[in-house]
């Protein structure tokens, strides 16, 4: 969450110009507020036309793949920066499904993300003979091309565009069809289905309230899949590409192309076989690691809300929703636990310790669950984390090289970012957390949320006035609503005009870049270091933030995980980020920042969790009811319903819209509790389906494409999910409607959910009269779905209800399933659960298991549902069993009452 508190900048422009303030205008200790654009030593052009290109030379070929020398051809063109004249291509068949190129300096002196931030397989290698993708090259002028092997099509193809490799820019291009389905490219709040013509997606992490469409957002994932139609067999298939570059970057696709426009670094490319859209996230999880996943209770209902006045309003928050029946399963807390917004604090007047502490006791006692939030942003004052932090140089210095701490404002006042890529900091973080959570002195949390990781700041780069102190700890603040300060920056009015250089470069220490090759970067200006870090901070070990702005939200989710496993060895760390790169779903979950309560915001949520698929966070979730502003009762109903299935369900608001949780409006309450009672029936169908995401990386929810790649119709739908490969969601999507417009793909069984009554795909189906307390759902036929046969006010207690089998026969009678139990709370369970798979053949029920099935974790089960029998049937096998059938919903009811066992073989005749 959070308000952009900053001003714009006057243009500063030529090259050699500056301007200064003394300190003792700006504030008593700051930095000198001095900019200087420094001429570099080499004149650039802008003109990338005048790229000659490379040369490929010393080409050595083996079974694995292969190495080169590209030489530059001719003048450097110095487009954007200095061009490098002598590069290394290394080809590397990883995988049958996996081929890996990188294209780097020689000398090595680029940024390249290493493998202690982003895990890469070690030693992964194949024989291209048996691989299926292939590398093919042209030496002069150098291009390659990546093919499919299986039908011979051309995937990736930089014939036609020069390779541009200089110190502070990068270009790559690839030929693509016109029409091509793309997806991916985030985070961003574009359609799901990209555009391809006059297309540009900037990858550069910030702080964007309202998640606003066609720009850059909090979290940066330089992939794309290619869903295509072969040339040769006509099917569908997709191949995926990802550039594991931190550098900002923009991506233009027009016109038959993709370019890739990099702010420096190297170019590390990995191709992605597929075919099907699921395997490329599980292909993408084999390199960047397997993502987490929540503990049971994390897939219940949460609460939170910015504003939140004292530890009495959490409290009567906390009853209301028992008083109202919704079962509440973790309450939330944003900034306004904090003294004077200091992490690792309280408010000694509005959040008491002892009395905080006796609100997560009774959580606790009820088994439900209590998370704060934790920025990075450390306040610069006399206390114990800044000054424990401070004796071990956690943080980030200043630009100039004094040694001194860089500050800029965010909201304690004047504060300072810890630097994770120093060897002291994550031993810092976890002291901190062990003594401010506490379990007996501190905060006992449960879970962790982390926010403006971006890093977030209120100010531009030019750090003025950072000694304005945090608003006064008996008063909740109230930021403003525009971007206009009511901070003065001495020697600026504090609404300066907003401007922008031609392309957007930004400024950095050794030189102003800029002409067309921006990366068109949609802050509140067009530097990149505004309303952040410096980019031309140097982290410890000599890295530039320019080069790894877009790891630190990463970072910090990294040394964070670390934290709370530390505080609570081998539970499973639920742990929410806001500023995600590739590979963040190895430490944390994500929620999509500081969306809207608008319309068009609850219809957005959908194309913003299925990104996420793609991007290998399967726990992820927008704020329901919307962040900012004002929702309304229908909104809010609505919104309950449609998020039914979003992996991450938390109701959250700003201070200044009005409270929004669900018990203040009937409609909503009806529609909560509605959600609720279908949600966790459902919780261990979804928590095997976060099994499979962490022992495989299989998404939990899909686009309707991923499921029905082979019908147009489902390439751009965007407002209806599936989760678990099961169970599609078709919400109502326009305000004051009870009617649904949705796509039901054809020739396919699919059942009403609840009412189980069998449903034939048609197409584009409308479907009226839905209630505000409802949401078309459909079980794809070929499915077996275990639920409770029950709700309850917790997820604790919901684990103690007996289970239903819902046996959903496909077109042949086929159908299969499969269930995971363990404690719903170890990382580390070892031989302590129960895995069982169901298959029936329209004759025979039949459960097996892998050897797994402990009689700690019992599948007891009170009854089975048939689906789409014709006739009354006889059960054998059920000594006992009770059967009913309804003629009308054509469902043949079991009632066994009885464990459900390895070898367990039910017949129906």
């Amino acid at each position: 969450m959070r308000f952009h508190l900053g001003v714009g900048l006057t243009a500063l422009v030529g090259l050699t110009s500056a301007v200064s303030v003394s300190k003792r205008e700006a504030g008593q200790g700051t930095e000198e507020l001095v900019f200087k654009h420094i001429t570099s030593p080499v004149s650039h052009t802008a003109n990338v036309d005048a790229c000659n290109g490379y040369s490929m030379s010393d080409v050595s070929t083996s079974d694995h793949g292969l190495t080169a020398t590209l030489q530059l051809i001719g003048e450097p063109c110095n487009a954007y920066g200095n061009d490098i004249e002598t590069l290394t291509l290394k080809v590397g068949y990883e995988t049958e499904d996996r081929l890996h190129v990188t294209i780097a300096d020689t000398e090595g002196k680029q940024y390249q993300v290493p493998e202690d931030v982003v895990q890469r397989p070690k030693h992964s290698r194949v024989e291209k003979g048996k691989a299926k993708l292939r590398f093919e090259f042209q030496e002069q002028p150098f291009s390659f091309r990546v093919l499919r092997v299986e039908d011979e099509e051309v995937l990736f193809d930089t014939q036609d565009s020069k390779l541009i490799f200089e110190d502070q820019y990068l270009h790559l291009a690839t030929k693509i069809p016109e029409d091509a389905n793309l997806y991916g490219l985030g985070q961003h709040n574009d359609a799901f289905k990209l555009a391809t013509n006059n297309y540009t997606r900037t990858l550069w992490n910030r702080d964007a309230f309202g998640i606003p469409p066609g720009s850059n957002v909090y979290g940066s994932h330089p992939i794309y899949q290619e869903h295509r139609r072969s040339s040769s067999s006509g099917n569908y298939l997709t191949h995926g590409v990802a550039l594991l570059n931190s550098h900002g970057m923009k991506v233009d696709v027009d016109d038959g192309k993709l370019s890739y426009n990099v702010l420096g670094g190297v170019l590390d490319l990995y191709f992605f076989a597929g075919p099907k859209p699921s395997r490329i996230t599980e292909q993408l999880h084999e390199v960047v690691g397997l993502p987490v996943t929540p503990p049971y209770w994390g897939l219940g209902l949460h609460q939170c809300r910015y504003g939140s006045g004292d530890w009495i309003e959490i409290a009567q928050t906390i009853a209301n929703y028992s008083e109202a029946g919704i079962p509440l399963e973790t309450q939330w807390t944003d900034i306004d636990y904090m003294d004077r917004r200091a992490i690792f604090s309280t408010s000694p007047s509005l959040y008491p310790r002892q009395l905080l502490k006796q609100v997560i006791d009774v959580l606790h006692h009820n088994n439900q669950h209590y998370v704060v939030m934790v920025d990075p942003a450390t306040a610069v004052r006399d206390y114990g984390a800044y000054d424990r932090g401070n004796d071990l140089d956690v943080f980030l210095k200043r630009h100039d090289g004094s040694g001194a701490v860089h500050q800029n404002v965010v909201w304690p006042g004047r504060a300072a970012y810890p630097d994770w890529f120093h060897p002291n900091t994550s031993q810092w973080w976890v002291d901190e957390f062990k003594t401010f959570f506490n379990k007996d002195t501190g905060v006992d949390i449960d879970a962790l949320w982390i926010d403006m990781n971006e890093p977030a700041g209120f100010l531009p780069y030019v750090e003025a006035n950072p000694d304005r102190i945090a608003q006064e700890q008996d008063a909740p603040p109230r930021p403003p609503t525009t971007r206009a300060s009511p901070y003065e920056v001495p020697g600026f009015p504090a609404t300066s005009p907003k401007t922008k250089r031609a392309g957007g470069w930004a400024f950095v220490n050794e030189k102003l870049l800029n002409g067309d090759g921006s990366i068109n970067h949609d802050g509140v200006s067009s530097n990149l270091s505004d309303f952040t870090a410096r980019t031309d901070l140097t982290h410890y070990g000599g890295i530039r933030e320019y080069a790894v702005h877009n790891l630190y939200g990463l970072m910090m989710s990294k040394a964070s995980r670390e934290a709370m496993l530390a505080r609570r060895p081998n539970k499973k760390a639920l742990i929410l980020t806001r500023s995600t790169f590739l590979g963040s779903g190895r430490y944390t979950s994500h929620w999509h920042g500081d969306n809207l309560s608008t319309w068009d915001h609850y219809r957005w949520a959908i194309r913003l969790m299925l990104g996420y698929s793609i991007y290998g966070m399967p726990m992820n979730g927008g704020d329901i009811c919307g962040f900012g502003g004002n929702t309304t009762e229908t909104l809010c109903a609505r919104w309950a319903m449609a998020a039914i299935l979003h992996p991450f369900y938390r109701n959250h608001n700003n201070i200044d819209g009005r409270p929004q949780e669900f018990y203040r409006w009937n409609l909503t309450t009806q529609a909560a509790k509605r959600a609720m009672d279908i949600r966790y029936r459902l919780l261990d169908a979804y928590y095997t389906a976060f099994h499979h995401a962490q022992t495989k990386g299989t998404p939990v929810v899909q686009p309707l494409f991923w499921n029905f790649g082979q019908d147009v119709e489902t390439f751009g739908v965007e407002t209806q999910y599936m989760a678990m490969d099961k169970i599609l969601v078709s919400p109502v999507t326009d305000e004051n409607s009870t009617s649904v417009h949705m796509y039901l793909p054809k020739d396919t069984q699919w059942y009403k959910f609840d009412s189980w009554t069998p449903v034939q795909g048609q197409g584009w189906t409308d479907i009226e009269n839905v209630d505000y307390d409802e949401v078309p759902m459909h079980l794809i036929g070929g499915s077996i779905l275990p639920l409770r046969n029950e709700s309850a006010m917790t997820t604790k207690d919901v684990r103690q209800k007996d289970f239903v089998i819902i046996v959903a026969p496909d077109d042949e009678g086929q159908a299969k399933g499969d269930l995971y139990i363990d404690d719903g709370e170890s990382e580390e369970v070892g031989e302590q659960f129960t895995y069982i798979e169901m298959h029936f053949n329209g004759h025979h029920l039949v459960v097996q298991d892998d050897g797994h099935y402990d009689a700690a974790y019992p599948v007891k089960v009170d009854r089975i549902l048939f689906l789409n029998q014709t006739k009354q049937r006889q059960v054998i096998g059920t000594d006992g069993a009770e059967t009913n059938y309804d003629e009308e919903s054509k469902v043949l009811t079991v009632t066994l009452q009885s464990e459900l066992r390895p070898g367990t073989r039910i017949e129906l005749q």
